[in-house]
């Protein structure tokens, strides 16, 4: 191997050992069997026409833990599939507002705006939400402003169960984020579980950063219903609702009788889940899972050449060839298909670990917006040494300095874009969450940055910079800025009695600019100018009543009164125009003239 060329591992493998070690897999299959045991014993012995959900709540002795397990009876297996109790129908998320279901509209976002359920289990969901329902003041406590788990949570459920027990757990975790997100989160084991959703349920778990890794589906070998969906045709519910394709989400634990992997990439489990359901298998029967729990719970599970029986070449290969004897491939069969999914599998996993590398990236990235911020800084302070301060020293483009800021601006501005974007592709709440945890950093951007990219529009000679020129990413970050000091109440504002090191509204020099170009008007024209000269003293009547109002609040920093600055540039000009103003006796003037302003900042 090239020494450039980075080693790729498989992790499934470490996780499975992981899983298995725990006590999670026994404890939750102890809980569905004891689940099964008593809904067989008070039930008929003529079964109900179609599945009928069940769930009970488990509090262990030693309360370390609390289970709650649902089930179906019957049990639900792939035959329920193709009969009339919904078969593998979708239903949209517009269908269950008009129904009068909306506990799921949490899912929608602004870039993901739709998502879709299986009929059977929305409809087994719903018919038990009542009493799910109290629930909630069993499971959780409030603490603060944090929705906590009073104890360790396990949902888990089996067959169509399993959806129901997924159901749940989102529905759980959306009210656990309704103020911030939880330090503690439930985790849901499903065993044998058709999948419950479609694109659009995927992107809605996945764009949430911790919500994935709260789901584990145990799928085996030998059970046709974790792949049915994905091969059998599927029908809207209604005209209104748009025929999707079911997608994973989650980790799954691929397991036959032998061994077990799990698989982390739901594009790696998707192929997987396809390939089997090319295969003609019965329903398995429910202690297999059972049994099959027991077994690799007691086997020692080796790292892949042991396990495998032969030489691996690296950890990449062990862990494709142990995905694909999870799915009851042994390595001896060469069969056209086998080597095709083989290599096939071999790119995604090349694939998803340089995802997983250029997560690391970001870590680095986000040490090196601190650095470039850092030199940001540095420069205002030696821009300020040579008295023009930093807006106007970029805005002249004179020295080595001020022609390399731009690199830093253009590194920063493309990461905020990026953030912004990102946060607006968010759930609502999650996006309130993911603003206010960057909403410190952004503003500091916002106001050490924005006045850089005014100072580039008006040396290109534009003018109005707010309709004109300003970045959508700007104006969000301002409105989240704002928005969080109204939510924090009405707590009275201190009084500031010291200049922050930032001017405070990042627009400051573009209100600035739109002055000077009006002072410049009114020498030219002076009062004849018709509507012209009118629009620009009313400009700079506003304008002075907007910087006295900065100065009062110590809202902007000292450097506006700089002598080479464009403030005091504009200063020096509005003087001539005055009176044609008619802002003789106005604060600022007054402020100005009696030489107050340059003490501004003094203690």
């Amino acid at each position: 191997m090239s020494l450039h060329q980075p080693q790729i591992f498989d992790s499934g493998l470490e996780l499975a050992n992981c899983v298995l070690n725990s006590d999670l897999l026994p404890l939750s299959w102890t809980s569905i069997s004891s689940l099964y045991s008593e809904v067989k014993a008070n039930s008929p012995q003529q079964s109900p026409p179609s599945p009928s959900p069940r769930f009970r709540i488990y509090k262990q002795n030693d309360n370390s833990a609390v289970v709650v397990a649902f089930v179906t009876w019957p049990v639900y297996s792939s035959d329920h599939l193709q009969q009339g109790d919904g078969g593998a129908e979708l239903v949209s998320s517009a269908d269950l507002k008009q129904q009068d279901f909306p506990h799921f509209e949490f899912l929608c976002s602004k870039a993901n705006p739709s998502f879709s359920l299986h009929h059977a289990a929305i409809t087994c969901f719903a018919s038990l939400f009542d009493d799910i329902l109290p629930l909630t003041s069993e499971l959780l406590v409030t603490k603060g402003n944090e929705i906590a788990l009073k104890s360790p949570l396990i949902v888990t459920g089996h067959a169509l169960g399993g959806s129901i027990a997924s159901l749940f757990t989102l529905w759980l975790l959306d009210r656990m984020t309704s103020k911030k997100p939880a330090k503690r989160l439930p985790l849901c084991i499903t065993f044998g579980s058709p999948l419950v959703g479609d694109k659009g349920l995927h992107q809605a778990v996945s764009q949430r950063s911790t919500w994935p890794s709260c789901f584990l589906h145990v799928a085996s070998s030998r059970d046709p219903l974790p792949s049915a969906l994905l091969t059998t045709a599927i029908h809207s519910s209604s005209s209104s609702s748009s025929i999707s394709n079911y997608e994973p989400f989650g980790t799954f634990l691929m397991c036959d009788e032998q061994s077990c992997d799990c698989v982390g990439d739901l594009e790696i489990v998707s192929r997987l889940l396809s390939h089997k359901a090319t295969e003609q298998l019965g329903p398995l029967d429910v202690d297999e899972y059972g049994k099959m729990v027991e077994y690799l719970k007691s086997r020692v599970i080796c790292q892949g050449s042991s396990i495998l029986g032969r030489p691996m070449a690296d950890s990449m290969q062990a862990g494709i060839a142990l995905q694909l004897q999870s799915i009851g491939i042994s390595l001896d069969q060469q069969k056209q298909s086998t080597i095709s999914l083989a290599t096939e599998l071999e790119k995604k996993q090349k694939f998803s670990s340089f995802r997983k590398r250029s997560a690391l990236e970001q870590s680095r990235k986000l040490q090196e917006i601190k650095l470039k911020m850092a030199y940001l800084e540095w420069y205002k302070k030696d821009s300020r040494n040579k008295g023009k301060g930093y807006y106007d020293s970029y805005k002249i483009q004179s020295t080595t300095a001020d022609i390399e800021i731009a690199k830093h601006k253009k590194f920063l501005t493309n990461y905020w874009k990026d953030l912004v974007e990102e946060a607006e592709s968010k759930s609502q709440k999650e996006s309130l969450f993911f603003r206010t945890m960057f909403l410190y950093g952004g503003t500091n951007y916002r106001r050490m940055v924005e006045p850089l990219d005014i100072a580039e529009f008006y040396r290109d000679g534009n003018r109005d910079y707010k309709k004109q020129g300003r970045s959508p990413h700007y104006i969000l970050l301002e409105k989240w800025q704002k928005d969080d000091a109204a939510g924090k109440g009405k707590m009275k504002k201190k009084e500031k009695k010291s200049v922050d090191m930032m001017t405070e509204d990042s627009c400051f020099w573009a209100d600035v600019e739109e002055a000077l170009f009006a002072v410049r008007l009114l020498k030219q024209k002076g009062s004849g100018g018709g509507g012209e000269s009118s629009e620009a003293k009313s400009r700079l009547v506003e304008f002075q009543r907007y910087v006295m109002e900065q100065i009062e609040n110590y809202a902007v920093d000292s450097e506006i009164f700089l002598g080479e600055s464009s403030f005091m540039v504009w200063w020096k000009e509005f003087q001539e125009v005055v009176g044609i103003v008619g802002s003789g006796s106005s604060s600022l003037v007054e402020y100005m003239k009696s030489g107050r302003y340059l003490s501004y900042g003094s203690p």
